[in-house]
């Protein structure tokens, strides 16, 4: 059999390119998610398409969560120009720039308005926006914590220490002398994300392990927690 490139829907709002490629394999197929639009398949050449399809269907979930990693992924290489989507708190700002001697960003309607000297320089946008997102992020997330510690006076906790800061490929940590960091980039996302995350890592100082007491913790502090998850499983953590 030769190659050939296929279209396949993934749920009601996602169609992708499916490229399967025969190969010298003996018995198992290989999955890989290229693009946002490209999903490339190795396979043995006496696998018929149907079968190939069938278990992409059953890998539906996977492709979606991987199709989403890229989606966010691509969205990350902004150029920080005029008129840019920008995220905080769940929703979507555009980009304003406003030529100023002072340095500045603040929110007004539906804008996230940069006020700097030089509006071209892409460098000093960046760096006004990183540190007022991060700024945002330490007052936001920790005052949300000290509310939240209030529900976990029960269990004679000590305060714990609290970071926010970058984090590659989690959400939130909890290390095993309970000091506990919350990635920063949480900001840009749905308040109900940012407590779903201190709640986790809080469950945390009381059961360090995934375990099924753990999950009683976090189902008796947050019943919502699953569809929370699956949210932040979609952004790629």
């Amino acid at each position: 059999m030769t190659d050939k490139t296929s279209v396949i829907k993934l749920g009601n709002d996602t169609t992708a390119s499916i490229k399967i490629k025969r190969t010298k394999r003996k018995h198992t197929i290989g999955i890989s998610v290229k693009d946002i639009n490209l999903i490339v398949v190795s396979s043995p050449n006496h696998i018929s398409d149907e079968v190939i399809f069938n278990i992409l269907k059953e890998k539906e979930r996977w492709i979606r969560n991987k199709l989403e990693y890229i989606k966010k992924k691509q969205s990350n290489n902004k150029l920080f120009k005029q008129g840019e989507i920008h995220p905080y708190l769940g929703k979507d700002y555009t980009l304003q720039l406003v030529k100023s001697d002072n340095a500045l960003v603040e929110i007004f309607d539906c804008n996230l308005i940069v006020s700097c000297i030089n509006t071209d320089n892409e460098l000093l946008v960046r760096h006004l926006l990183y540190n007022w997102y991060y700024n945002q992020a330490r007052k936001i997330i920790s005052e949300r914590a000290f509310i939240i510690f209030s529900e976990f006076n029960q269990y004679s906790l000590s305060v714990p220490e609290i970071s926010i800061c970058s984090m590659k490929n989690k959400w939130g940590q909890c290390s095993a002398r309970g000091i506990i960091k919350i990635n920063k980039d949480l900001i840009k996302y749905d308040p109900k994300c940012i407590d779903y995350v201190i709640i986790h890592e809080f469950c945390h100082l009381i059961e360090l392990n995934h375990s099924k007491k753990f999950y009683n913790l976090l189902d008796r502090h947050y019943p919502a927690w699953k569809s929370v998850r699956s949210i932040l499983k979609a952004k790629g953590h």
